[in-house]
Parts: C-alpha cells; structure tokens; sequence
C-alpha cells in the first residue's frame, strides 16, 4: 500500500515539475522527492539556465516579434546614452556641431526607444491577463490572484536590480579612469546617492527625486514602468466588464496624459526634448518635469493593453477579423513608416537651434510623439501577429532574436554602467571624432559587453530567483489545495469569500514563465 501511494506521489510530483520546467529530468523528479531544496538549488545551475537563454522555442501562442523589437529598442537607447557620456570628451561641444548631419536624430532623438519599451509592457501585462481569464472566467474576481499580480512583478524584477545596484555602489569608487570625476558623470556623487536613497529603488519611486539625485540614472524608467503596471488593473477590469467602458477608460487616460504635457509645458515654457537642443543643452527641466513622470509616459502603455486585448480575442475567436486588402495594408505600413520617421526627424531643426518653436507647436508635437510613436509601433506588432507583413515578419519573428530579447532586461540594468567602465579604461579623455566613430567605438562594444554581462547576471540572479519564485508559490498553492480538499472531506463546504479559487485550478501561478520577459 505504501509503494503504490509512493508511486502515486511520484508521478503526480513528476507531472506537475515537469510541466512548469522546474526540473528536466525523471532523474531530477527522484531526486527532488528524496532530497528537500533539490529544486531551489538547481535553480542556480548555470548549465540549465543557459539552455533556458539560449533556447529557440518559444510557446505556441506567444508573440514572437516582440524580442526582436526590445532588442532593437535596448541597442538604440545604448546608442543615446554613448552620446550623453561623449559630451564630456574633450572637445564633446563638436557632438553639437555634428547636428547639422541630417541623421544626427537618429542617435541624439532617440528618445522613442523607451516608448517601445512601454508599449510591449502594456502588451504583455494585457495579453496574459485575458489569456487566464479566458481559461479560468474567475481569474479576475480572485483576491489571491491578484495579490500574486503585485507579488510576482516585484519578485520578477527586483533581485537582479537591487543586487546590480550592489555591485555599482561597491565597484564604481575603484574606477580610476580619467572620466570617473567628470563633471556630470560625478561617480562619487551617484554612489552617494544610491546610499542615501537605495529604498526608493526598491520601491520604484525613484524617479520623483529627480535625475540629479537619483541612484542609478537609468532607473527612473523601472519606477515609471512599474507604476503604470500598478495602475493597469483599472483599464483590464474596465475591458473585462465591459470593452465599451475600456476603450473609454484609455481615452481618458490618453487625453489626460496630453492635456498635462500641454499644460506643464505651457506653464514652465518647457523644450520638446532634452539634453541635445543646442538652445537648452544640460537643461533637465523637460526631463524631470515630462520625461521620467508616469503621467507624460502612458499613452503607449495604454496603447500596448489595448493591442494586447485585440490580439488574444482575434486568437480566442471572439473577434472575426478579416484580411485587409493588400493595398490597404501598403497604405498602413506607408503610414506607419511616415508617423515614425517625422517623431524622429521633425525636431532637426529645433536641435540644431536654426528654430524656436512656440508652446503651441511643442506641445503638439510633445503629443503627436506619444500617440504616433505608438501607433507605428502597434501597427507593426498586429501586422506580424495577423500574417500582414511580409518579409518585415520573417525577420523580426526570427529565432536567434530570442535569446537577445531574453538578455535585454539584465543588459538594460548593465550598459549605463558599462558605458562608464569602458570610457575609464583609457589614460586620456576621449576625443569625439563623429556620431558614426562614436557609434563604432563606443555603442556596439557596450552593447556587446552589455550582453555578455547580462547572460551572467541572467543566470546567476534573474532565472534563479524567478524559479524560485515558482517553487515557493507552487508549495502555498499545494497548501492551500490541501485544505480545501480536507475541508471538503470533512463536510465543510469551502468558502469562496470572493476569492474565486477553484481547488483544482493551480495554472494561473505555477504556469508563470519564470523569464517572461516583464
């Protein structure tokens, strides 16, 4: 009798290991049954965790151009800040003079990069949350799973970037280079203050202590991004009930976050983009004011829930959506393609201080950035997922864009500080020679180190401490389905208390990917 409940155990601890990829192996199943911590030590096995980097399979319903798109995105914003940190070359003024090339915006403009960003966020955030509820109708009316909502995104993010920070504090005082006293890139200073603010790091708060006292520059974009993610649940539960009400959720979102952007930028005369305006070169007034807030950036975050709803329902039937003619699908790339390009390109002039602009055109362009931008994007994600692009879906639908969108959080976290360690390598300032010499110099080396040290910190932290995440979760979930069985055994009928969760329905925590790419 012993054997057989053994064997009974066994299986369903085989079954259910296995399917969630904690363990790869019958081997590792007996093991992790005979050894207690089997599974959380061979979370940090290095072997295992590059197979999960570098795999080329992806789910069968996941959104495949979306790797190739964060990667893409991560490259530009590495190619902005190698400029940022250019200025303080010894001729670093040149960079200015070098606007005058007409494809200076590409580099010193590329600002839209982190929109991409927030936009797969939105996406994806959408995307899971409809694909549960249409597996489980309860998902949404469940207090646990949406405690595990807000648990799980802090467990996904936080211990790969709060240790990184670690390792900043504790490493950048021993650069030695020539570039670690610089003016604006004051090593000591930023050090200093993630000592004295570390916690709002940890909170995600970090981007209303503005840019100059922020631990860890780059990490505003981590507080922004998280806090939208706070507020998403109101526009998925408006969409949920009702997509009429949704839709007129993030419209109000959208317009809300235009007419601030109009009216901050009316009241303080602030510029259309930072740093690189000749005319307002080192001004950070439109940066803390518009740039690093979360109600300037959610218009492509709102635009990603929206895109993420469309796609699940196209895929679950519950939309019939036809395929446009193709010259209707030429007009829309063509559009798209034009949107993108005049984000990009309109401000030339403005950069280069040939024009000033007055508060009414900049605060339209300040909005037809956001919206178009989006919009461009979105356009290029649905035509990928709907089979409506061609050559365009082939290449960024690409396997070996996999394991690159796998690194880009970790490489995110890590080019900022690459970006200084690389230029304090050398016994003499740099010498700006052109943004294309810079780019080749500067940018794709960071952006190759950048990848190698983020498989390491991938391995060593990110996957780990996310598996672990499932083990723990798996194990409360096992606890809770126990009682509830017991309860039931003994007569006692469970109370629901709104909570919504079925005993046998464990898919929506342990089916989480423990590299789900946020």
């Amino acid at each position: 009798m012993n054997l057989l409940k053994m064997r009974s155990d066994l299986s369903h601890f085989f079954s259910d290991n296995y399917q969630n990829g904690l363990l790869f192996s019958s081997s590792d199943v007996l093991l992790a049954y005979l050894i207690p911590g089997w599974k959380a030590l061979m979370a940090f096995s290095i072997p295992r965790n590059t197979l999960s980097v570098f795999s080329l399979k992806k789910e069968q319903d996941a959104i495949l151009c979306l790797d190739a798109l964060r990667f893409i995105s991560f490259t530009w914003v590495a190619s902005l800040h190698s400029a940022v940190f250019t200025v303080e070359s010894d001729n670093g003024m040149q960079l200015l003079r070098d606007e005058d090339y007409f494809y200076s915006p590409l580099i010193l403009n590329s600002y839209s990069s982190v929109d991409t960003f927030f936009l797969i966020s939105g996406l994806l955030v959408s995307y899971t949350f409809f694909k549960k509820v249409h597996r489980d109708p309860d998902h949404a009316r469940s207090r646990f799973n949406w405690i595990m909502y807000y648990v799980h995104r802090w467990l996904r993010l936080t211990p790969a970037y709060l240790l990184f920070i670690g390792m900043y504090v504790a490493w950048t005082p021993r650069m030695h280079g020539v570039w670690a006293l610089s003016t604006a890139m004051n090593s000591s200073y930023f050090v200093q203050a993630c000592e004295d603010t570390w916690w709002m790091n940890a909170l995600y708060i970090s981007n209303f202590n503005g840019m100059l006292n922020m631990c860890y520059p780059i990490s505003w974009f981590l507080s922004v991004d998280m806090q939208l993610y706070w507020i998403a649940p109101l526009f998925l539960l408006a969409i949920y009930y009702s997509w009429k009400a949704g839709l007129g959720a993030v419209l109000a979102g959208v317009l809300i976050s235009i007419f601030t952007m109009i009216a901050l930028t009316a009241y303080s005369n602030l510029p259309v983009v930072s740093f690189f305006a000749v005319k307002h070169i080192g001004n950070l007034d439109f940066t803390n004011q518009i740039y690093i807030k979360p109600w300037t950036r959610c218009i492509p975050y709102l635009t990603g829930i929206l895109c993420g709803y469309l796609i699940i329902q196209v895929r679950q039937k519950s939309i019939e959506l036809r395929r446009p003619k193709a010259w209707q699908i030429i007009v829309c790339w063509l559009m798209a393609t034009v949107t993108a390009l005049t984000v990009v390109f309109a401000v030339y002039d403005y950069m280069r201080g040939h024009s000033e602009w007055s508060i009414a055109v900049k605060s339209l362009y300040g909005s037809f950035a956001r919206i178009g931008w989006a919009a461009a994007v979105a356009w290029v994600v649905l035509a990928c997922t709907f089979e409506w692009a061609g050559p365009v879906k082939n290449l960024l639908e690409h396997p070996l864009w996999y394991p690159l969108g796998r690194l880009s959080y970790c490489a995110f976290l890590v080019h900022w500080f690459l970006i200084h360690f690389l230029l304090n390598t050398g016994d003499r300032p740099s010498h700006y020679v052109s943004l294309g010499h810079m780019y080749l110099t500067v940018t794709i080396p960071v952006v190759f180190l950048s990848c190698i040290m983020a498989y390491i910190w991938t391995c060593l932290v990110e996957i780990p401490f996310g598996k672990i995440e499932v083990i723990v979760v798996d194990h409360l979930m096992r606890k809770r389905k126990s009682h509830i069985r017991d309860n039931m055994a003994n007569g006692t009928r469970p109370e629901m208390n709104g909570d919504g969760i079925k005993p046998a329905n464990t898919s929506a925590i342990t089916a989480i990917e423990v590299n789900d790419n946020h």
